[in-house]
């Protein structure tokens, strides 16, 4: 990508009185141009420009028709491909079309109008002697037929300089006005009025890592994908929360603190490490809601309640109770100005590149086989005598294990020789990873339930406990035995070690 088909930008939600107290700071004094923007997106029928990755749109600028195209790949983080074009007439032309894999796309295909952006823009133009930054404020909505999206935001654009200078501008934002970091597009809210559920249930994306990667890009790729799906998360638990969000908010943040340890070669310094702790607190204001939430749908919904209503009745409102102050807990979380700030950092992490090195420059496939050979040791490790392990150490090897499926689901791609090995690595490794958490529910079980709790319930749980504990022996087994489908541990020396202080808590 040519640095004419780029753009380098950082995107803020905004409340009102966020946006008027950026328009009263001194550099947005006198500076202000005004435009009224109106866009259309297109795609083809089967929406075959978003399933690839890019969006067109089309609009009137001063009197011309403009086409973008866009690229909107998961893991770009702020940098992202950019390719316009006058055309003559208010439609696209595929033609006309610089990016190859898009005009091929569209060469021959009918495209139809989707959705309408439409912006009134606020342009301030930032200029000093080593760079040049656009700062937008957008307000207005995204419509398609009679549904409508409102949209209140700060764009920050690099024209000019240093990544580096847009992130220490945008931080002094985003401290001076408890800014929250947003990532979701006008384009990708227009497609979400598309869909039943709109931006409430957002799956994840996984990032695309290539052959051609060195192991701090294919880093930057995977860590900003699972950022943006936390994010989405965070903003679906704050507007309706619900056990959804709460447990794909959590499996954001694991996931995270998964690619530090994966990535550890090149993440292993002070800042990791303190990220990682960050993640982890949050982690745990999540946990009590998930854990209640685990309970009512599982133990408590599995056991035979009809010996005795009256129990069932005491423990389900106890349950709901507690539920409600967890709920509470959590949503709090979100809307804590120290989550934007961890939100905020974690990306300038990401962005900045500032990784250990030599291994960051490692050919990522070199990487990635070493990578996956040390996670799957360490799940072995951590199961090792597993008969014999109490509740907090299964939990430490179920840990162990998401972190080797995440590894193996990000890197599988790489690793084409042998795809039906992969499925069978992946297949025997999730199969481990339910039953342990299915061992890990009964405990959480058992804890909620209280001491000494209804005996008939304590029983069945130890029941479940004792044959899971087989099922899972004999899954170990299998897993055991899984054939590799990357090559041979390279030379990667993989023993990084992180040392820091923690992120400040609120």
């Amino acid at each position: 990508m040519s640095e004419t088909n780029r753009e380098i930008e950082l995107k803020f939600a905004l409340t009102p009185e966020q946006r008027d107290a950026i328009l009263e700071r001194p550099e947005c004094a006198d500076t202000i141009a005004v435009r009224r923007l109106v866009s259309t997106y297109f795609d083809t029928a089967d929406h075959a420009l978003r399933r690839a990755g890019y969006t067109l749109r089309l609009r009137r600028e001063s009197g011309r028709w403009i086409q973008t195209v866009k690229s909107c790949a998961a893991g770009e983080g702020l940098v992202r491909g950019e390719w316009s074009a006058a055309v003559p007439r208010g439609r696209p032309d595929p033609a006309l079309i610089t990016c190859k894999p898009v005009a091929d796309m569209l060469t021959g295909a009918d495209m139809t109008p989707l959705f309408t952006v439409d912006m009134t823009r606020r342009i301030v133009t930032l200029v000093n002697a080593r760079s040049r930054i656009e700062l937008c404020l957008d307000e207005g909505e995204v419509r398609v037929a009679d549904r409508v999206a409102p949209v209140l935001e700060l764009e920050l654009e690099l024209k000019s300089g240093a990544p580096k200078t847009l992130l220490a501008y945008a931080r002094r934002l985003r401290d001076a006005h408890a800014l929250r970091p947003a990532f979701v597009s006008k384009a990708e809210r227009g497609f979400a009025l598309f869909s039943p559920v709109g931006l409430e249930a957002p799956r994840f994306a996984p990032a695309v890592i290539s052959r051609e990667m060195r192991a701090h890009e294919a880093f930057a790729a995977t860590a900003f994908a699972a950022l943006k799906h936390s994010v989405a998360q965070a903003e679906r638990l704050r507007e309706t929360p619900d056990a959804e969000a709460v447990h794909q908010l959590r499996v954001g943040a694991r996931r995270l603190r998964s690619l530090i340890w994966i990535f550890k070669p090149i993440t292993g310094d002070t800042e990791s490490a303190r990220i990682n702790r960050a993640w982890k607190h949050l982690a745990s204001r999540l946990g009590p809601a998930r854990e209640i939430d685990v309970c009512l749908d599982g133990a408590f919904a599995l056991f035979d309640w009809r010996a005795d209503a009256e129990a069932r009745d005491a423990v389900e409102r106890r349950l709901r109770s507690v539920r409600k102050r967890a709920y509470a807990r959590a949503h709090r979380a979100v809307e804590d100005d120290w989550f934007s700030a961890l939100v905020f950092e974690t990306l300038a992490w990401i962005e900045s590149g500032r990784l250990s090195a030599p291994a960051r420059d490692e050919p990522i496939t070199d990487f990635a086989a070493a990578s996956l050979d040390r996670a799957r040791r360490r799940v072995a490790r951590r199961t090792k005598k597993f008969g014999r392990l109490e509740p907090q150490a299964r939990h430490a090897a179920r840990i162990a294990a998401k972190t080797l499926r995440y590894a193996a689901e990000a890197f599988g791609p790489l690793f084409d020789a042998h795809p039906k090995r992969r499925r069978r690595f992946l297949a025997r490794v999730k199969t481990v990873l339910a039953e342990l958490g299915d061992l890990n529910d009964l405990a959480v079980g058992r804890a909620l339930f209280g001491s000494p709790g209804p005996a008939p319930v304590l029983a069945w749980l130890g029941d479940r406990e004792t044959s899971l504990m087989k099922a899972t022996k004999k899954s170990l087994r299998r897993f055991a035995k899984a054939e590799r489908f990357w090559p041979r541990e390279s030379t990667v020396a993989l023993n990084g070690r992180s040392r820091g202080a923690g992120l400040g808590r609120p």
